[in-house]
């Protein structure tokens, strides 16, 4: 029952920035704790049921708090939305790509369990379209930050502009 409580309070509507970041914590400590496991697994031998069930619940949370973060961002830009016509249609397309980017662990999980195995094709496929959908949202920001500037003449907001340029030029 406690859990059942626990966990209604974090589907509730309202979206606080301290459930954001015990949202966040919780998912770097699971990022740490695979990146933990997967190093003793390389250097180690552990068994492969181990490694598996440890996979399969590493994933489900992952998922979970992916689908977490992705409506904390969602509700919190709102706001955004109602001026931008830009914002609505990003919105749009980080939502439909970040939900089919949450499939592709639940695709490994079910080739692991059926077919014993995972094709790392589906991880390339994974990291490719983040690659991409991230260089788009900063090159689409770089050039926000240079409109902005031509019109308000300051040189921080030019350099806001060349960092994020270069951010986006410089993702391997």
């Amino acid at each position: 029952m406690k859990a059942n409580t626990i966990l209604s309070q974090f589907i509730a509507k309202e979206y606080t920035n301290k459930k954001f970041i015990i949202i966040s914590l919780v998912f770097i400590v699971i990022i740490t704790i695979d990146l933990l496991i997967s190093n003793i697994a390389a250097a180690s031998s552990i068994a492969s049921t181990q490694a598996t069930v440890g996979f399969i619940a590493i994933t489900v949370v992952y998922v979970i708090i992916q689908f977490f973060i992705l409506e904390f961002v969602r509700k919190k830009s709102e706001s955004l939305k109602v001026r931008s016509s830009l914002v609505k249609y990003l919105d749009k397309i980080v939502a439909i790509i970040q939900y089919s980017v949450m499939l592709l662990p639940i695709s490994i999980v079910l080739g692991m369990l059926l077919n014993g195995i995972y094709y790392t094709a589906i991880l390339t496929w994974g990291i490719s379209i983040i690659y991409l959908l991230s260089i788009t949202i900063i090159s689409i920001l770089s050039l926000r930050f240079f409109l902005w500037y031509k019109s308000k003449k300051d040189f921080v907001i030019l350099l806001y502009g060349l960092s994020s340029l270069i951010i986006a030029v410089r993702m391997d």
